[in-house]
């Protein structure tokens, strides 16, 4: 039966917002979400499309045949077309761009492409019931053996009936030639959550079971804003909450925001449900995303853990939406289309008409103006679950250490810290926001500093593989033995990174078992695994990481953080550093002091009396939000306006640099009529002015009310092109609600 399609064409790279118009011959139900193979263009050249509805007219033109269809099933649901639209309209990126956010990472989207999904099969038996048993010979008692035990069975496994019964195929055989069995090669899923030990249920405190009755008793949709002190037991929450939900007949999506903690919430959630739980995040092979897609969209599963792109996990009977940590910027894609997988959950959880919980001991103060604003519901846990202390901080000013002749990266209260909790036979975390051996290299005669040629930030001296590299572009440089400037052999390497603090921990601490979390001992799949279980049994005495060793990991037997320097994130050029510092520091010390032993955190810094570090010795949110909040207000910075970043980059200077002030005339034109209510800031080079040998400018717009008027305005200017801009010469990058101004 001749039928018509819209199709949009994933590898277009004109009007990639254009629906175009396909026939095919099929009989399926339905069409819409799955992708096709077929001719595109004057050349036919082979394309893959997404079916993005049937048309019931007949065209009055001449349109194309659709060669094949990829899917089984469709991929896409229509909740998650409707998502890719909003998307579309809120990030200022085209309709492909947003569709190919929402399709599982790894499917391919182009013919003869070199990502290959691999579906496993497996050869399945069941006894034959019209088979009589009798008609056996009383000496084939592996026969029998075998017929009995598929007695009560329905499809098993050749490979489980063989491990389980002993017999050789020659007896599966054997039956198969009497027609005594059935036979089926049927798709495997291959298994990407390792067995786990049971997580039994735990007895709700009285804050935990109120927290747990507002959102259960909450008829409808509702943001919370799960605000608990670190160890206070929102997992336990989120655990009875989705227990709940499941009860009900619905399913539950929960976002991590480190793929270093999936290891842990997977362990929680497998242990408490089972194989109820998918997991999506991208150290999963393409394959192994495919399988997990597949088995959402089978309904085999209805719990769904992972990171930012698990929020578009094909659920079709949603029942709560869980972020935790929602407090870190990698829940914003930095990539287009820039989504927040927060704004993505408010969106799916208004679909469902469902509760959307988001969880942290330190909120982002957008969420929290927003619970002012009555727009959000706050639930808090101001106590640890088991009433355990919160952990013993103490601030080190490590301007007197100096003056006191210490050059150590270890205050001397730290050091003797250290040497105690070893003795002790407890765990230690070092925390540190640098990876790499040093910061940089410099020259101390003449003050060259070794940068990257196609980036102009300094590289970052890897002593592993004795070499510099960019952190922006990945390149790689020898280690100049003299300054390339003057000549001087008086050049080195300066400040720390945690491969350095490892190797001054396995000088100072020779017996400790030490071991690095940080990206590049992460970058193996599984690496995230292995850490976290030798930590788990006790086989890593200090461990050394990066903010991924923050949050949301619970350790038993670490009584000792220590924070080895504050100022890295209160420095950042940005307007949320102090916010940043906050959060850092009170997250990783929530690490320490969660078993039954007290924890005790040592925050070195040269910046004691900043209220960002000031505050977080008495875990006082209140007071930094208070303080933070005034500053905000003062300049103008979110939540009291909104923040919009246009970035223009190209490899050539000038042409990026005339097309920044084009751009910054043409909007200054086109918000004239509401210049009160919107600030234009530049152009101006961006923090980072080169990266990957491309110029980068930015204006940033702030606006008080006008948001949807300024996406207008640069729709325009962006997704239309209505000033006719070389796109091909100089890149537009448009970002809605920047985490970070880089």
């Amino acid at each position: 039966m001749k039928r018509y399609v819209n199709v949009v064409v994933l590898t277009n790279t004109g009007n990639t917002d254009q629906l175009y118009t396909y026939a095919l011959d099929s009989s399926r139900n339905n069409l819409e979400g799955i992708r096709v193979e077929l001719p595109f263009g004057k050349g036919n050249r082979k394309q893959i499309g997404i079916v993005i509805e049937e048309i019931s007219e007949i065209p009055n033109y001449s349109v194309k045949n659709i060669d094949k269809i990829l899917d089984s099933t469709a991929l896409i649901t229509p909740e998650l077309m409707t998502i890719a639209k909003k998307i579309s309209k809120d990030t200022l990126c085209n309709y492909t761009q947003a569709l190919k956010a929402v399709i599982p990472g790894g499917i391919q989207l182009q013919p003869n492409s070199k990502k290959v999904i691999h579906v496993q099969t497996a050869n399945y038996i069941r006894r034959n019931d019209g088979f009589d048993i009798t008609t056996l010979s009383s000496k084939a008692k592996k026969q029998h053996y075998v017929l009995n035990y598929l007695k009560n069975l329905d499809w098993v496994s050749e490979k489980e009936l063989l491990a389980d019964t002993g017999v050789s195929r020659s007896v599966i055989q054997e039956l198969w030639n009497k027609n005594a069995i059935q036979k089926d090669n049927k798709r495997v899923f291959r298994n990407v959550i390792s067995p786990q030990l049971k997580y039994k249920k735990l007895r709700l405190n009285e804050e935990q079971y109120n927290a747990y009755q507002s959102v259960v008793n909450h008829k409808g949709k509702g943001i919370f804003l799960l605000k608990g002190v670190t160890g206070s037991g929102k997992t336990e929450v989120y655990l009875q909450l989705v227990e709940n939900t499941l009860k009900n007949g619905k399913s539950a999506i929960i976002l991590v925001p480190e793929i270093a903690l999936t290891p842990q919430t997977i362990a929680r959630f497998s242990g408490r449900f089972g194989e109820r739980v998918a997991v999506l995040h991208s150290k999963l092979t393409y394959s192994e995303r495919y399988d997990q897609w597949q088995k959402i969209l089978d309904k085999d599963v209805d719990i769904v853990v992972g990171a930012r792109s698990a929020i578009f996990a094909p659920l079709k009977n949603l029942g709560i939406i869980i972020i935790d940590e929602e407090h870190e910027e990698s829940y914003k894609s930095d990539q287009t289309p820039k989504y927040d997988a927060r704004e993505i959950g408010e969106i799916r959880a208004n679909y469902h008409q469902i509760p959307l919980v988001l969880g942290s001991a330190t909120p982002r103060l957008e969420s929290c103006f927003r619970v002012y604003q009555k727009d959000i519901i706050l639930l808090e846990l101001n106590r640890r679950a088991l009433n355990q202390n919160m952990p013993d901080l103490s601030i080190v000013d490590m301007r007197t250490e100096l003056k006191e002749k210490n050059n150590s990266i270890f205050s001397r209260l730290l050091y003797y810290e250290i040497q105690k909790a070893l003795r002790q036979k407890k765990q230690i975390i070092l925390f540190l926001n640098k990876r790499g051996h040093s910061s940089f290299v410099f020259c101390r005669k003449c003050g060259y500093s070794e940068k990257c040629d196609s980036c102009e930030v300094s590289m970052t001296y890897h002593q592993h593989a004795h070499r510099l590299i960019c952190h922006y572009c990945g390149k790689t440089k020898m280690i100049p033995n003299k300054c390339p400037v003057c000549g001087s052999s008086a050049i080195r390497h300066f400040g720390i990174g945690t491969e350095q603090v490892e190797e001054y921990v396995r000088k100072y601490f020779k017996n400790a078992r030490v071991a690095r979390m940080d990206f590049d001992t992460t970058r193996q799949k599984n690496s995230y695994v292995t850490i976290y279980k030798k930590m788990i049994d006790g086989d890593i005495d200090i461990l050394i990481g990066t903010q991924m060793i923050a949050k949301g990991l619970d350790f038993k037997n670490v009584t000792l953080v220590g924070v080895l320097s504050a100022d890295i994130s209160l420095n950042l050029p940005n307007y949320k550093a102090s916010e940043k510092t906050f959060q850092l520091i009170t997250q990783v010390a929530g690490r320490a002091g969660r078993g039954e032993e007290p924890g005790k955190v040592i925050v070195q810094t040269y910046n004691p009396e900043h209220y960002a570090i000031a505050f977080s010795k008495n875990y006082d949110y209140h007071s930094f939000y208070q303080e933070e909040m005034k500053v905000r207000k003062i300049f103008q910075y979110p939540p009291y306006t909104e923040l919009i970043s246009v970035i223009c980059s190209g490899r050539v200077r000038k042409k990026v640099g005339w097309t920044i002030h084009y751009l910054y005339s043409t909007i200054k034109d086109l918000v004239k009529e509401k210049e009160d209510k919107i600030w234009i800031i530049g152009p101006n080079p961006c923090q980072i002015p080169k990266i990957k040998d491309n110029y980068r400018f930015q204006i940033l717009i702030k606006t008080s009310g006008e948001i949807e008027f300024i996406k207008s305005v640069l729709r325009r200017i962006s997704t239309n092109n209505e000033f006719k801009i070389d796109k091909k010469e100089v890149k537009i990058g448009i970002t809605i609600h920047p985490g970070m101004i880089l």
